[in-house]
């Protein structure tokens, strides 16, 4: 699938990231290597998937729907409480949409489950 942005910022250091040879690990600065190395591979099995109802069918990564202020909104796991956050780039949460949607919006990273019951953005 493909990688849409949130914002500038995420673009580069994800950009940045999935650049091997001239990466600069600007990441390095919000998370650990271990994460960072989680995130790469979250990010290259995105990639690889054939459409968003895939991830959702088969709960890949842990992939949960979010409610609230997140409604519309995916999780994946990254490690106990660290989550990427997607949203994929369609009209409705159908299956059937779900399966036509190629592309989606990488938001975030995030303690979602913060003690405090408030969201942390790592990567915002």
């Amino acid at each position: 699938m493909k990688r849409l942005y949130k914002n500038k910022i995420i673009e580069e250091l994800i950009e940045d990231l999935n650049d091997v040879s001239k990466s600069r690990l600007l990441i390095k600065k919000y998370m650990d290597i271990n994460l960072i190395k989680i995130l790469k591979r979250r990010c290259n099995e995105l990639e690889a998937a054939s459409d968003f109802e895939f991830i959702v069918r088969i709960h890949f990564g842990g992939c949960e729907s979010l409610k609230g202020n997140f409604a519309g909104f995916y999780s994946l796991t990254l490690s106990g409480n660290i989550r990427l956050i997607i949203r994929p780039n369609a009209i409705n949460l159908e299956p059937e949409t779900l399966r036509l949607c190629k592309e989606y919006y990488f938001e975030g990273v995030v303690d979602y489950h913060d003690k405090k019951k408030k969201t942390n953005w790592i990567i915002p």
